[in-house]
């Protein structure tokens, strides 16, 4: 994923989330599984987005 994308979406590395926090040891197993999907959610957006881009505009026939 590149670094554009992930500073547009606001998408943080591991050591960011660190930092911050997130991945506190004592999490319950709903947080964690909620933090994963989240993350399974932000990269398909980042993919979709990208296929968007990589597609161009849409042309009206």
């Amino acid at each position: 994923m590149s670094q554009r994308y992930k500073r547009k979406l606001n998408i943080l590395d591991e050591e960011e989330q660190e930092f911050l926090g997130w991945g506190h040891k004592q999490d319950s197993p709903g947080l964690i599984a909620c933090r994963q999907f989240i993350r399974k959610y932000e990269a398909a957006l980042v993919d979709f987005i990208q296929m968007q881009a990589d597609l161009g505009p849409i042309e009206a026939p």
